[in-house]
């Protein structure tokens, strides 16, 4: 049957436009990005990313390092030691301008790491290529639609078009960018409201 697109007409996919199925889709391999798809690839979820740059180089930084709880997490899914061996460890919590010293916490990773994001995404990136993760390079999320069963995710780039499949209503997340004015997906969100 076929599904509404962004029209709201039914869209029929040619059988030249093939549909790859994934439980989630992810649009953006930035570090939230691709820290999502390598906790859900652990979590054996079969996963797709989505990111319209063909490398992971990136112009700047936008990070100058990682929390102490970053590394902790890091940690726990035994990666740690590739970003510290990259990075500075140094004193760098803070509240209003005052530098906070953490170093007697009780915990692991009292510190945080000077590394810029541009290592901080290769490394990630390297960390997921090790991950059963389909990573599509090159191409941008153009679209999207949803029925019962699923979300459509439209990409372009690289002269083709394809189309995948979030096997949930769910199941589709765009990692936040200001330079990916994306419209939020239709199905309803909840969240938790703080009075």
């Amino acid at each position: 049957m076929p599904v509404p697109g962004a029209c709201g007409k039914p869209r029929v996919v040619p059988h030249s436009r093939a549909m790859t199925n994934h439980a989630v889709v992810i649009a953006g391999a930035g570090p939230t990005g691709l820290m999502l798809v390598a906790e859900l690839a652990l979590a054996r979820v079969d996963v797709a990313v989505v990111e319209r740059r063909v490398k992971q180089d990136i112009d700047g930084s936008r990070a100058g390092g990682l929390h102490a709880r970053t590394i902790e997490v890091l940690d726990q899914r035994g990666v740690a030691e590739r970003f510290l061996s990259q990075g500075q460890v140094m004193q760098v919590a803070g509240f209003s301008f005052i530098p906070l010293d953490i170093s007697d916490f009780p915990i692991r990773h009292n510190y945080g790491l000077a590394l810029g994001q541009r290592h901080i995404e290769r490394i990630l990136a390297e960390w997921v290529s090790e991950l059963p993760v389909t990573i599509h390079r090159g191409r941008e999320v153009t679209g999207f639609s949803q029925d019962e069963t699923g979300v459509d995710v439209e990409l372009d780039g690289g002269g083709s078009f394809t189309l995948l499949r979030a096997l949930t209503t769910k199941g589709i997340a765009f990692s936040p960018s200001p330079s990916r004015p994306m419209p939020i997906p239709a199905y309803p969100f909840q969240a938790d409201t703080w009075s």
